[in-house]
């Protein structure tokens, strides 16, 4: 506002110089010499009030720039001031946030938030505690930064977990811990596809494994019971017809076996006592006819000798068809 003074003061006391400096302007001529004498006054007060109504417009405009001049000046400095408050602001509020961060109580026991970092400044994981104890919802990342395990911790020990590949998009497992133990089920992917189902108790499988192909087909049934096979572990083929059919019993083949290769019946089925074939097994052909019978006892198979002198039999037959036929063959040409 000082400035804006200053300029108006100066402008007046410049009235004189500049009315000197436009005589040609502010003067009218006079149509002849002996006019002039008569209304030389005259001209001199029409020149003045003209001049000085030019100049008074002059001086409101100057004024008037000066202070919009003067406004926004202050508007800047009130601005930058702002921006040094909000500055100074966020300052403070990362150092309070940074300082809320990894903090333990008196016992040592973790509270709050809790951050950790690799050594080229990525985030490793973060979280928040209570009393030493993980609460909500815990991120773990790769060293790239991308995302890695997301753990929900609900009330008790347990918690959800998700996790992802390398890419930190595409799921690789999911399920649920009891403390640090693996509990329920659990399911696993390859390429974002089920793979493999797994029931848990406390760490330990309990219930039946599904294995599955890329194609989303079931290729595997097993049994579990304290982390051990027990029950009739199934297999199946891709088109989804079954392939056999084994009995365990604490982790042993034990029981009945039946192998069906595709076929609704079982081309191959016996029994196995605590892990070794015992007793007579059935062989069938394709059109389920009972071709063969082989008899085990702890796993040694009895009548090996039999079934040699057999099929060496059924050999020497072959290769005696197969001169006829190669003779039948060369007559027919």
């Amino acid at each position: 506002m000082v400035l804006c003074v200053l300029i108006v003061k100066l402008t007046i006391r410049a009235t004189g110089f500049l009315f000197c400096l436009l005589p040609h302007r502010y003067t009218l001529q006079p149509k002849s010499p002996s006019s002039q004498i008569h209304t030389c006054d005259m001209f001199h007060r029409i020149s003045f009030f003209r001049f000085f109504s030019e100049l008074c417009q002059f001086q409101t405009k100057t004024l008037y720039f000066c202070i919009l001049m003067y406004e926004y000046n202050e508007f800047i400095k009130e601005l930058n001031m702002k921006k040094k408050y909000v500055i100074l602001l966020c300052g403070l509020l990362s150092f309070c946030f940074m300082s809320a961060q990894n903090l333990t109580d008196k016992k040592g026991m973790k509270q709050g938030v809790w951050k950790k970092t690799y050594e080229n400044g990525n985030l490793m994981y973060e979280g928040t505690f209570k009393n030493d104890k993980p609460v909500g919802e815990f991120r773990r990342y790769y060293e790239t930064g991308a995302l890695k395990v997301v753990q929900i911790y609900e009330s008790g020990d347990r918690s959800k977990v998700t996790i992802y590949e390398a890419d930190g998009k595409t799921k690789t497992a999911e399920g649920s811990y009891k403390g640090k133990e693996k509990d329920a089920e659990w399911t696993y992917y390859v390429e974002g596809k089920v793979s493999l189902i797994e029931v848990y108790n406390n760490g330990k499988k309990n219930g039946v494994s599904k294995t599955y192909s890329k194609e989303g087909v079931l290729m595997e049934e097993i049994p579990y019971v304290n982390d051990q096979i027990d029950g009739v572990h199934k297999r199946y083929l891709q088109d989804g017809t079954k392939y056999s059919e084994s009995s365990f019993k604490n982790g042993v083949e034990h029981g009945s076996y039946k192998l069906y290769e595709g076929h609704n019946f079982p081309v191959m089925e016996g029994v196995y006592k605590n892990g070794k074939r015992d007793g007579d097994w059935i062989m069938r052909d394709d059109s389920g006819k009972q071709t063969d019978v082989l008899k085990y006892k702890d796993g040694v198979l009895l009548n090996d000798k039999e079934l040699k002198k057999k099929y060496s039999k059924s050999f020497d037959n072959n290769e005696a068809k197969k001169g006829k036929y190669t003779e039948l063959d060369e007559s027919m040409r």
